[in-house]
Order: structure tokens, then sequence, then C-alpha cells
């Protein structure tokens, strides 16, 4: 008798779903807008040391380069991350489709700019980037 009951709640189940489905409709999002967040644990004692190689170099080679700042940035105080930053994929999800964009370019460039040269700039990042201990890349939708 159990069986019975539960194989009828099943078909009552698909039965509903069926209706449901076909009453269904696309629906395109409208305008929507792509972020980027990334999350940065950083080694102990090399928070300070991070955060100035952003100011002193990253933020400027954003501005040389005409690069839209950080839609927001967060120190964190508890959790698993030091600091999280957002940023708007500009071109929308079309920006996941470079494998190096012209925008990564231009940043790089200016950074070298502001270095000196490239072995200076690569240096500037690979300092920072020994103070890295994990990060996460994560793609999220803004709610309108």
């Amino acid at each position: 008798m159990r069986i019975i009951t539960k194989i009828c709640i099943i078909i009552c189940f698909l039965a509903a779903f069926a209706v449901d489905a076909q009453e269904l409709t696309e629906k395109r999002l409208e305008n929507p807008e792509w972020l980027k967040v990334i999350s940065l644990n950083m080694y102990p004692g090399t928070y300070d040391k991070a955060m100035d190689l952003m100011k002193t170099y990253f933020l400027e080679a954003d501005k040389q380069a005409g690069l839209p700042a950080a839609e927001l940035t967060m120190e964190m105080v508890t959790g698993e991350y030091d600091l999280v930053i957002v940023w708007k994929y500009e071109n929308g999800i079309e920006s996941l489709n470079w494998e190096l964009s012209p925008e990564t370019i231009k940043w790089y460039n200016a950074l070298v700019g502001i270095a000196g040269s490239k072995e200076e700039a690569d240096a500037i990042l690979e300092e920072y980037w020994s103070y890295v201990k994990d990060s996460k890349v994560e793609i999220s939708r803004k709610l309108n």
C-alpha cells in the first residue's frame, strides 16, 4: 500500500510539472551587469606590503591606462579572506572570451611605464603574488 501511495504522489508531481512546463516562456536578462569578485588571503604579516604595492603601482596603472576603478573594495574583518575586490565587466559576459584582453595589455604597459622597465614591472608583480597565500575569482551578476 505504501508503494502505491508513493507512486501516486510522484505521478501527481510530474503531471503538475508538465502543466507548468507548458506555460513557461523564454525570458532574457535585461541589461545584466556582470561582476568579477576576487578574494585574496595574504600570508601573515604581508597585508600592508601588498596594499602598498596596490596603491603605489596597480591603482596608478589603472588610472594611466584609463581603466575604471573597482566597484567595491572590502577589507575583511572575519572569514577566510583578507581582501575582496569587485570589478564590473565593462563589456559584459563577452569580457570572458579573452585569454589576454586589450584592457590587460593597456594596464600592463602602464605598469611598465610606472616601474621603468618590463623587468621591474615583472618583479613588482612577482613580489605582490609572493604575499598572496590564496585567491579565488568568482563571477556574479548584480541584482537590479
